[in-house]
């Protein structure tokens, strides 16, 4: 990981040497002994019809209730009973709903190659964040945006819409001929943004100029509320890194997680890979500058999903993992084709608990968001069997969703299912002020939520709002 401008020594050689990354084999693992689950029910549904390819890529959850969503079509949107083109390669658009799914405003923007959103947040005004990246141009309020080469990443920022239904608020770009991707955005108090992402080449985040080392690294870069640069830095390898979630930590730092294969520092056993691709847990603190960082792997192929940090410093991640998971005596582990975990780190860079979810078939972890109380909940695509509790969840055929709220013991508080005979997946999930949980994926067949049902033949995205 290093902060620029550059330097010559990579800021992972300060990081504390942890165990090493490949467990033992440790017997018994930690059983979940869990009382009643409350049920998550379906209140509200729609489908962002069309024609052409279209996906929800994120949602963040407004203030005032309202929820904005995110995406990407080619061909037309065909929202209630107005079609809008989508006449690029691929358009970013932005969508505005009402509690009950009912649509307040949508922006569709881009006229040349593709732009892809990938993730969004918001702030505690209201005001909303994304980022992506793009190989073409797009309008954004005032700002023109084009790529130079390659594929660039973008930020955005959504101020609101003006009555005609374009955005208030303005964006950038940034990145070289070779290729940049902003993959996950957080806001922080005081109004700043931290984003993560991936890059080839060469790239200029506002603090001097990052240089990937081989394959693609990460970057990390926090933004004042100014939009000025605090910090950029990266994580890299000789191989390839994927930056997957980033969380805001309670001090002006960020907690950052992604994949990596091979070793992020040779000298440090905490980031050397069990074999395949492994998880790492990267925590900085508000200057850039490496807290800790660890590896959750096996020898089998892992992958992070999603990360947040509660009031007290306490890191949750997400993510997918086949065989075992974990460091040391703290580990998960499934005779299941693959399954999904959890697992919670001290502000210390210690690991607490992990734990599993799956017994058989697929189960695969999607998105998480923080809940009001400092909980989570997490959105799951499974083809087989999860029990959480009291309650045992089998697939109807291929992948359905499943969504629980856990509290910062691990311990499962609600959960809900969501879906029929063919496949449903969440791409984003996020929590309002209130509890209200907000979903956003692609379905096939039909999803239903009370007096609601949307049906569709094929793959279309659908946003559902859960109680």
């Amino acid at each position: 990981m290093r902060r620029a401008p550059p330097s010559a020594l990579a800021l992972l050689v300060a990081l504390p040497l942890l165990p090493a990354c490949a467990p033992a084999l440790q017997d018994p693992l930690p059983t979940w002994q869990e009382g009643p689950i409350g049920t998550f029910e379906a209140a509200a549904v729609v489908k962002v019809g069309g024609t052409g390819a279209r996906a929800l890529t994120g949602v963040a959850a407004r203030s005032a209730g309202e929820s904005v969503v995110v995406g990407h079509c080619s061909g037309e949107l065909l929202l209630g009973m107005t079609p809008r083109p989508c006449a690029a390669e691929e358009n970013l658009f932005l969508l505005e709903l009402a509690p009950a799914g009912g649509l307040i405003a949508s922006v569709v923007t881009g006229d040349l190659g593709s732009v892809r959103p990938r993730a969004t947040a918001a702030r505690a005004d209201g005001d909303i964040v994304l980022v992506g990246d793009l190989a073409g141009a797009f309008d954004f309020g005032p700002s023109r945006v084009e790529s130079v080469g390659g594929r660039d990443a973008f930020l955005a920022n959504l101020d609101g819409f003006n009555p005609g239904g374009e955005v208030l608020g303005e964006a950038k770009r940034f990145g070289d001929v070779g290729e940049q991707r902003a993959t996950s955005v957080a806001t922080t108090t005081d109004g700043g943004t931290i984003l993560a992402g991936m890059f080839s080449g060469t790239l200029d985040l506002g603090d001097g100029p990052l240089a990937s080392e081989g394959d693609y690294d990460v970057f990390v870069a926090s933004l004042n509320a100014a939009g000025d640069a605090r910090f950029a830095a990266q994580i890299g390898g000789p191989l390839a890194q994927r930056a997957a979630a980033i969380a805001a930590g309670p001090d002006g730092g960020a907690v950052v997680v992604g994949d990596f294969e091979g070793s992020l520092d040779p000298a440090n056993a905490a980031v050397v890979s069990a074999g395949g691709s492994d998880v790492f847990v990267a925590a900085l603190d508000g200057a850039g500058e490496a807290r800790w960082m660890l590896a959750l792997g096996d020898t089998g192929d892992e992958e992070a999903a999603g990360v947040i940090v509660d009031p007290t410093g306490q890191t949750f991640v997400l993510g997918s993992f086949s065989g075992r998971v974990g460091r040391g005596a703290t580990l998960a582990a499934t005779s299941a084709e693959r399954a999904a975990f959890v697992a919670t780190i001290d502000s210390k860079g210690a690991l607490v608990k992990v734990r599993s979810f799956g017994e058989t078939g697929v189960t695969r972890a999607r998105a998480m968001a923080r809940t009001p109380d400092g909980g989570a909940v997490v959105a799951l695509d499974y083809t087989g069997r999860v029990e959480v509790g009291d309650r045992v969840f089998e697939s109807q055929g291929a992948e359905d969703m499943l969504v629980l709220e856990i509290d910062a013991s691990l311990r499962t508080r609600r959960a809900g299912t969501f879906g029929g005979k063919y496949a449903q997946r969440a791409t984003g999930i996020s929590v309002s002020e209130e509890g209200r949980v907000f979903l956003v994926g692609d379905f096939e067949g039909t999803l239903t939520a009370g007096d609601d049902m949307v049906s569709a033949e094929s793959f279309e995205p659908f946003w559902m709002r859960i109680d």
